[in-house]
């Protein structure tokens, strides 16, 4: 598997990861929004049965029911009246007959919460139908007792929408292959400024090429240090005082002789701060502005120095 095969499939992963992320943050958002929404609607209907829950309560029991069972068809919603122990009064969804066969609805989370808060809500498998269905119910108070009117709307439960994930998989790809073609590119780039320091093809892994670079970069690097010492080295038996400086006058090397003539001279430091010879520092900086060799003669701690300055 190649160096950019590698690195466009982990730009590709990374893609689709950063895109599975805000997907599911955008579903998350979306379903709270939508839940919101729902229970605004639940609750403008649940207060509008609350409204009606003393004519309700003034009927007899079977008529109750049937006036529930029309408030719900008329509103599209399932009306439940709960009483404070949690018997079932009237369902717009079971047949009248049937309340007794139903579970006491105390211990239902809505209705427990409604009870102790006044309100509550849950979106849920109905146990009575089996179908995910939204609820709010509300609590009122009405001839003495507390009483819990309940509204639900059957919905799908909540998915994630899994047919996204093949269009950001396509995207995810797309992104991996602009990826290697865009090191592709980089690669001939670097190819160029490195192929005169290595003997691979053009063809060759990016990696590959760097290696072989810094392989032969370390060699040279080896080569001109032993060199330089042995320049040093050669430099430091010369009987005649050697002094090397940069452009900014800062030194560089000086021999045993040149510190015996000079006093001390420390590597990486001007020449300025260790000698105050005006005639010498007038010398240095004439040569160091032309490209010519010079040559002068100053007296230092009185002593005359034939001085010559080459440029390198």
């Amino acid at each position: 598997m190649s160096f950019r095969f590698r690195l466009a499939l982990s730009v590709a992963v990374l893609a689709f990861g950063v895109g599975f992320l805000v997907l599911f943050g955008a579903s998350s958002q979306w379903e709270r929004a939508h839940r919101r929404e729902k229970e605004a609607q639940l609750r403008s209907a649940a207060r509008q049965l609350v409204a009606q829950l003393p004519e309700l309560l003034r009927v007899p029991p079977e008529t109750r029911h049937r006036r529930v069972g029309e408030l719900g068809a008329l509103m599209g919603l399932r009306v439940t009246l709960v009483a404070a122990d949690g018997t079932v009064v009237a369902d717009s969804r079971v047949p009248y007959a049937h309340l007794p066969l139903l579970e006491n609805h105390g211990q239902r989370p809505e209705v427990r919460r409604a009870l102790e808060l006044g309100e509550g809500s849950a979106h849920r498998r109905s146990a009575t139908t089996g179908v995910f269905t939204w609820y709010l119910a509300l609590r009122a108070e009405e001839q003495g007792q507390a009483w819990v009117v309940r509204v639900a709307e059957e919905e799908s439960p909540p998915s994630f929408p899994w047919l996204w994930l093949l269009p950001l998989a396509a995207a995810s790809a797309g992104v991996g292959w602009l990826a290697q073609r865009l090191l592709a590119s980089w690669q001939r780039e670097i190819y160029q400024h490195l192929a005169p320091w290595c003997e691979l093809p053009a063809s060759a892994e990016t990696p590959a090429v760097a290696y072989e670079a810094d392989r032969r970069f370390r060699k040279l690097k080896e080569e001109a240090t032993r060199e330089l010492e042995a320049c040093r080295q050669a430099l430091s038996r010369v009987v005649e005082g050697v002094v090397l400086l940069d452009r900014e006058q800062v030194v560089r090397f000086a021999n045993p002789a040149a510190l015996e003539l000079l006093g001390k001279l420390p590597e990486g430091e001007p020449l300025w701060e260790h000698c105050q010879n005006p005639q010498l520092l007038a010398l240095v900086g004439e040569g160091l502005a032309g490209a010519e060799s010079r040559h002068g003669e100053v007296t230092h701690q009185g002593r005359t120095l034939a001085v010559t300055l080459t440029s390198l």
